[in-house]
């Protein structure tokens, strides 16, 4: 970080990709994922305040971006991607897996839009689960022009206490391949954790040209 972060306060930081053996790791060794080569992670330890940020790191895997943090917490930073071809030998990382879990449907609500997550079972770590995602409109109509963004219609990043796990997931079926496409009001997903217990699960979607955010806590059960 350049200075120290402050809630409230914009905060700049930079981030330095390298491999095992130290080389660095710069955008062109990344594939394109959902229209990005590295999708940056934030969320602060009481899971409340997540920030889905890119970057393109240079040639010497460098790369800055800027957040504004809403609380005095400790921030745990996640950087996802695809590599074009593999490392010469496994980087030391932390568990990540594409998915998450939950145990009862909750209806949260944001920006006028009315969120159902329900699972098709009880939420079980390390196997792959099925979830639907159900959005209507603050009369309780179904909304069926949710557009694309970042190359899918939805997308769930999910942690466990502490952010050490993180889950990254997006719908079932054919992404949409240009910016007219609608789909909704269901969405499936497919996903898991590596562990058990509660995790937060935040849900990204566009509509009428917005991003909007929404959050789930869930019970992952062994």
């Amino acid at each position: 970080a350049a200075g120290e972060l402050v809630a409230g306060q914009d905060a700049t930081l930079t981030l330095q990709l390298s491999g095992p053996d130290g080389a660095p790791v710069a955008g062109s060794d990344f594939a394109p994922t959902h229209g990005r080569l590295v999708h940056v992670l934030i969320v602060d330890e009481g899971l409340e305040d997540f920030h889905h940020l890119h970057i393109e790191p240079d040639a010497e895997g460098r790369a800055t971006l800027g957040f504004t943090p809403a609380h005095p917490r400790i921030y745990r930073v996640w950087v996802d991607g695809q590599l074009s071809e593999p490392l010469d030998s496994p980087a030391a990382t932390e568990g990540h897996s594409h998915g998450g879990g939950h145990d009862h449907a909750h209806d949260p609500q944001a920006d006028g839009l009315s969120f159902t997550l329900a699972p098709q079972a009880s939420i079980r770590a390390g196997m792959a689960n099925v979830m639907t995602l159900s959005v209507a409109d603050a009369e309780g109509a179904p909304v069926t022009a949710l557009q694309p963004h970042l190359g899918a219609f939805a997308h769930i990043v999910g942690f466990n206490a502490g952010a050490s796990q993180m889950a990254h997931a997006h719908p079932s079926g054919a992404e949409p391949v240009t910016d007219e496409a609608f789909a909704g009001p269901d969405l499936t997903f497919e996903i898991g954790f590596d562990e058990p217990g509660v995790h937060r699960l935040f849900v990204e979607v566009r509509h009428q040209g917005e991003v909007i955010l929404s959050s789930f806590t869930v019970v992952v059960r062994e």
